[in-house]
């Protein structure tokens, strides 16, 4: 099951690029910072099995969806 053809384009792309468009909403030491979370998670649970709507931390819960996202684009030779 695939989903829909996504409606970017390169065009677009270049075009905000060109404008300076910011892709990432959070600046990458935000990804550091996450870590750390997620690593504190693992040293008080025992896992990295964190849900996506995650109560405690809904932003580790987003973040650790995000990564596993990202994961799987990778191991298939997608772009992000």
């Amino acid at each position: 099951m695939e989903g829909k053809q996504s409606a970017m384009t390169q065009e677009r792309i270049d075009t905000l690029n060109d404008m300076g468009f910011e892709w990432s909403l959070c600046p990458k030491q935000d990804w550091t910072f996450t870590f750390k979370e997620l690593e504190q998670y693992k040293l008080k649970h025992g896992h990295c099995r964190i849900p996506q709507k995650f109560a405690e931390n809904l932003k580790l819960g987003k973040w650790v969806n995000s990564q596993r996202t990202e994961y799987k684009k990778f191991m298939e030779g997608k772009q992000s």
